[in-house]
């Protein structure tokens, strides 16, 4: 892959996550992820075998 094209790729993704620079690119998003409400799921400890 090119230079160019790898700057285009990571520009491409500070746009899309709002970021104002690299290190902003990968903290946003797992700073977001933090916050958020785990998926409800089924209980792992409740599970029958059958």
């Amino acid at each position: 892959m090119s230079e160019r094209t790898c700057q285009r790729h990571i520009a491409g993704i500070m746009r899309a996550v709002g970021a104002k620079s690299r290190f902003q690119a990968g903290y946003l998003p797992s700073a977001t992820a933090a916050c958020r409400e785990p998926e409800e799921g089924p209980d792992p400890r409740t599970r029958v075998e059958g």
